[in-house]
């Protein structure tokens, strides 16, 4: 099964809480993942990680942006 993991602050990491999501494939009504059921702490370190990347991220020319 499919483990979906957060990415943040370029790293892969479950949820801060360790829970976790059932993603249902909708044609058979069966699990086919596990999504990190992220929360505020996850959401906080998203956005801390967005904020001190920006600087350097915004001054790139947009071909090495893209």
């Amino acid at each position: 099964m499919q483990t979906i993991l957060n990415f943040i602050n370029g790293e892969l990491r479950p949820a801060s809480s360790g829970e976790t999501l059932d993603v249902y494939e909708p044609a058979t009504g069966q699990v086919y993942a596990q999504l990190a059921a992220s929360g505020q702490a996850d959401i906080d370190d998203a956005v801390d990680a967005a904020r001190a990347a920006f600087p350097g991220w915004s001054s790139l020319p947009a071909e090495e942006r893209a």
